[in-house]
Order: structure tokens, then C-alpha cells, then sequence
């Protein structure tokens, strides 16, 4: 039998559209503390970014910053309430070498706050505390997305997770 934890989905939810994705962001994004890391992973289009506008405006990043998807810039990083608000993409990175390139280690040691859109291709460098915030199409309604949240048991979310589902949030 395996020691290791398993994940566990411990919040989903139905967004109608963008603009309930970006207010989930805005709630989430108030509850983040320095430290925290969180792996955005979804399909092309799903609304990575814009969930990712979402947690800087409730990280209280300066509302004219200009939050866009570091695809080609791989990171970005932004003055917030928490110390620095880092995004990152690892949408084109295809090798782990280019993790330390980048300096993804050391960013995720910083302090702060650390969102990473397409985590998801380098799993096995996920670190324990990670929230992962997975947003998936919805084929038959466009502008839907469905959202699941996972973490480790007894990694030190339960409490903020609570008050999101105090927010009717399942």
C-alpha cells in the first residue's frame, strides 16, 4: 500500500460565465496568505488568466497593473497585499531543465504569492501544499466552465476553503 496522500476534491462549482469566474477569483484570491501556491490547470481556453486577473484584484494588485498571460514572458510578478504576486506559464517550457532556468524554484521559496498556469506539465515538481484550481469547458454552454479544487489532507487549506463554500460555493 502507498504512504503517499492522495488528493482530494474539496470544492466544485459551475461558473456561467467569465464574469463568475473572475468574482470566484476576486474571493479566492482574498483568503490567499504569503506562501501560498496554486497550480491553474485546464484545457486552452478554459480562463486560466482570467481567473488569474480574478486573484490579483482580491490580492489587492494595483487595479491599472496590466495582468496578461505570461506565455511569452513566462512570469510576471506584481506588488500585493501578500509581498509579490508571481503568474507564471509553463505552457511552452518542454523540458524541467527549463524550471531552473526560468528560476521556478526559487520563486516558489520566495514568499509571496505563486499562481502557475499549466503546472499541470510538470506534476512531479507539484509541491505538497499546492491548491490545484482546475477549470474545464463546457461544450454545451460556451461561456460555462465548471471549477474543482484539490489539496493534500491536512495541508492547511481547510479553514479558507470553508469560508469559500460559506459563499455558496460547493
Amino acid at each position: 500500500m502507498s504512504t503517499e496522500l492522495e488528493p482530494i476534491l474539496v470544492l466544485s462549482t459551475d461558473l456561467p460565465d467569465p464574469e463568475a469566474t473572475h468574482r470566484f477569483g476576486v474571493e479566492l484570491g482574498r483568503i490567499l496568505l504569503s506562501g501560498d501556491t496554486l497550480a491553474l490547470i485546464g484545457p486552452l481556453g478554459a480562463g486560466k488568466t482570467h481567473l488569474a486577473r480574478g486573484l490579483a484584484a482580491g490580492l489587492e494588485v494595483d487595479p491599472d497593473a496590466c495582468l496578461t498571460s505570461p506565455t511569452f514572458t513566462l512570469m510576471a510578478q506584481f506588488p500585493c497585499r501578500e509581498g509579490i504576486f508571481y503568474h507564471l506559464d509553463l505552457y511552452r517550457l518542454g523540458h524541467e531543465s527549463a524550471l531552473w532556468e526560468l528560476g521556478f524554484f526559487d520563486v516558489l521559496h520566495a514568499g509571496g504569492v505563486v499562481a502557475v498556469e499549466w503546472w499541470d506539465n510538470f506534476l512531479d515538481t507539484l509541491l505538497p501544499s499546492t491548491l490545484v484550481v482546475r477549470l474545464d469547458l463546457v461544450p454545451e454552454r460556451p461561456e460555462a466552465r465548471t471549477l474543482g479544487i484539490w489539496t493534500l489532507p491536512a495541508d492547511g487549506w481547510e479553514e479558507r476553503v470553508r469560508r469559500l463554500r460559506a459563499l455558496g460555493l460547493r
